[in-house]
């Protein structure tokens, strides 16, 4: 969600929000969320540890930029002009 509103909030070149659209892109194929009920359990059993993994990865890289967006927060609700 935070790589899909960048440009609408103008922060489209933020170093904050750059690493949300890289994990976006490496994690766009696998099943996430709603998406998961589209697939049939063997199928997610065999993702799990990549799933895992990618959890895992998503959570190292993105953690700092999410809590330096939270310090920011009271900036970045400003909507732009």
């Amino acid at each position: 969600m935070i790589a899909k509103c960048r440009f609408k909030a103008k922060l489209e070149d933020d170093p904050d929000i750059l690493p949300f659209v890289g994990i976006a892109s490496e994690t766009e194929t696998l099943p996430l969320g709603n998406d998961r009920i589209h697939w049939q359990a063997q199928a997610l059993a065999d993702l799990q540890r990549t799933l895992n993994e990618a959890q895992n990865w998503a959570r190292e890289v993105g953690t700092t930029h999410c809590q330096n967006l939270l310090a920011r927060e009271a900036f970045l609700l400003r909507w732009p002009d």
